[in-house]
């Protein structure tokens, strides 16, 4: 599902992280200029061994970098990681709050409903 247009952030990840099944998703961003700061909450799949990881930040070009060089000690085992989805936010305590949510039980219930994870 591609729905994010927002200030070219769409083709860049796109060129980021081509050739993947990644899903990327854009929320609460009605009405910002291109040039807002925007916080996301994602999900990176591990192509080693399938394995999820939960996160957030405010760039995630950076974040993906950091975790694929080994600069993050949970992922540094399972690299290398794609990003699988994501979701943007206004502000750092709506994205913190989504990342939280991904990572209960009811998180993952619905991130399997939604066929987002398998």
């Amino acid at each position: 599902m591609f729905a994010l247009t927002h200030g070219g952030v769409l083709e860049r990840l796109n060129r980021l992280v081509s050739k993947t099944s990644m899903r990327l998703v854009c929320i609460e961003s009605s009405n910002l200029s291109p040039s807002a700061v925007m916080f996301y909450a994602y999900i990176l799949r591990s192509k080693k061994d399938g394995t999820h990881y939960y996160g957030s930040t405010q760039s995630l070009q950076v974040r993906i970098s950091d975790h694929n060089a080994g600069r993050v000690r949970y992922t540094k085992g399972h690299r290398p990681y794609e990003l699988h989805y994501f979701e943007s936010y206004r502000t750092k305590q709506a994205a913190l709050a989504r990342e939280k949510f991904f990572k209960s039980i009811e998180g993952y219930k619905w991130l399997r409903k939604q066929g987002i994870i398998v």
